[in-house]
């Protein structure tokens, strides 16, 4: 009796087992069946716009998964300083002026990618970055409801079937340069170094090895600093961003190998810049700095300034690139009492 529970029981847990492996392997292949967006891409025609520039941003959405999305929807969110040009957009895609979005929907096939276009025109003020978000997914359930650049569905989730498929969000990023001048910018890897030199007397050098990827580093001027200086100190008419671009998305902050690190010089004077140097008395020369801001303050933190008062210039060596200021001591007066007494006879 208790080998024939043996092999009933055996029996069922044969079963059991099989019925387990046969869900496995549905499972196993709904999910193989899955759609996967990751790899999908937004460029901008020029990612450093004078205000009134028009931009064509293209949008592919590519799937490298096994299964098919049909329909696949793209929900892509305009960022302020970025205005839509009325019936710009192609390839199916469409502008929900109410929301400002685009919206496409379309069938993407395993192993395909589709592209669509559209046109932006820019009123980014000098040195305001933006990113423009897309986010993609597949079968929206529910109304579509838009926070930001997240998609949040009925049911909190972009689905396929029953299997779960994560919504995957990429950008492209847009930075407003002075007008009309020209901005410029020097791409580096970490084999290729680059200088750039600007019309106001400013070299910057960014030796090969300063980085671990590859870059696009642009040099923006930017008119005047944040209000708040450094303590005791004036502000010296230099002010310009080192922003860094990564695949058409800004990535500044970004910290450099060090060494070599990078180095800014600075020729000032004796007239450039309106400091005048060395006749002027808006700032001590030996004190002269350059900083950068973290966001809050500015600071010296990565920064060593060398001063060459015989040539008017100065030289920083830079372990990150960022925003920068040159700033300076004033001048300190002493003023005696000058005491009057009337004379006696």
């Amino acid at each position: 009796m208790k080998r024939q529970r043996l092999v009933r029981l055996g029996g069922t847990v044969v079963l059991v087992l099989a019925l387990m492996m046969l869900l496995a392997a549905l499972a196993y292949g709904q999910t193989a069946q899955l759609p996967i967006f990751d790899t999908s891409t937004k460029t901008v025609s020029n990612p450093f716009a004078v205000a009134g520039d028009t931009l064509t941003v293209t949008v592919t959405v590519s799937n490298t998964g096994a299964g098919d999305a049909n329909p696949a929807y793209v929900v892509d969110v305009l960022p302020p300083g970025l205005h839509y040009v009325s019936g710009s957009a192609t390839g199916g895609a469409m502008y929900n002026s109410a929301q400002n979005y685009i919206l496409w929907s379309g069938a993407v096939a395993a192993h395909s990618a589709v592209t669509f276009r559209y046109q932006v025109t820019s009123s980014l003020a000098v040195d305001e970055y933006v990113t423009n978000w897309a986010t993609v997914g597949t079968n929206l359930q529910g109304s579509v409801v838009l926070t930001g650049s997240v998609i949040l569905t009925g049911t909190g989730s972009i689905v396929t079937g029953t299997m779960q498929v994560p919504p995957f969000t990429f950008g492209a990023s847009v930075l407003g340069v002075q007008s009309p001048a020209a901005p410029l910018w020097v791409d580096v890897s970490p084999t290729q170094g680059g200088v750039i030199t600007t019309p106001n007397g400013i070299t910057i050098t960014i030796p090969a090895g300063a980085v671990n990827g590859n870059y696009r580093i642009a040099y923006n001027p930017i008119a005047t600093p944040p209000v708040t200086l450094p303590t005791g100190l004036n502000f010296g008419q230099f002010y310009f961003g080192l922003h860094v671009f990564q695949n058409g998305v800004i990535v500044d902050p970004l910290p450099l190998n060090d060494p070599p690190g990078a180095t800014v010089d600075i020729n000032y004077g004796p007239t450039l810049g309106s400091l005048q140097f060395p006749n002027s008395q808006d700032l001590l020369e030996d004190t002269l700095g350059l900083y950068y801001w973290d966001g809050s303050a500015w600071s010296t933190s990565g920064i060593s300034t060398t001063v060459f008062i015989n040539t008017d210039r100065l030289t920083a060596h830079l372990s990150h690139l960022s925003q920068f200021g040159l700033f300076g001591q004033p001048p300190y007066r002493l003023y005696l009492p000058i005491v009057m007494k009337n004379a006696t006879p």
